[in-house]
């Protein structure tokens, strides 16, 4: 704070106090934004994070206040579904990537998301692993992890019975989920 003073004194030295107020009021509002943006992504953080020890009332209250701060700006939305995933919290997750889907700006980093939940190469898995893998995922309302999983299980065993019943398992889950009011996945 001392610096600013120092500044702010060295200013009125030279130009007149209606100029240096100016000045100051107009870098204020240039900083103002980026302060405020910095804010709202500590208070996401930290909800996220008090999430993980919370009963499930205060967990529910806590992601809809994270979701509704995040509304509406793609970057704070990609926060929230990346602290979401971070901290296993999957309806969430699915919550803000549906709303930062929906919105143009967020499509690419939508993507990025997405690619961060498939991993790079699979190891070979038995279909019976891939099943319960993708199961679990269906049950947990990851429904574009899924697909992504069932599409890797696909290309290492394309004729297994069983995992080519799975997107339709996919399908109803989810339609089961949006009937429900439940986040439905993309």
């Amino acid at each position: 704070m001392r610096a600013i003073s120092d500044i702010l004194s060295s200013l009125f030295l030279v130009l007149p106090a209606p100029v240096v107020y100016g000045v100051a009021v107009v870098i204020g509002l240039l900083l103002l934004r980026p302060w405020l943006r910095n804010v709202r992504a500590k208070q996401i953080r930290g909800r996220v994070r008090r999430m993980v020890r919370a009963d499930d009332a205060q967990r529910d209250k806590l992601a809809e206040e994270a979701f509704r701060t995040a509304r509406g700006n793609a970057d704070h939305l990609y926060l929230l579904a990346f602290e979401a995933r971070k901290r296993s919290f999957p309806a969430l997750y699915q919550q803000a990537l549906d709303a930062l889907q929906a919105m143009p700006e967020g499509r690419k980093l939508a993507a990025q998301l997405n690619e961060q939940v498939a991993p790079e190469k699979s190891p070979t898995r038995h279909p019976a692993e891939w099943i319960a893998i993708i199961e679990t995922m269906i049950d947990n309302g990851v429904y574009e992890g899924a697909r992504l999983r069932l599409a890797e299980a696909l290309d290492q065993h394309p004729s297994h019975p069983a995992l080519l019943a799975l997107p339709k398992r996919i399908d109803d889950a989810q339609a089961a989920a949006a009937l429900d009011g439940a986040p439905d996945g993309q």
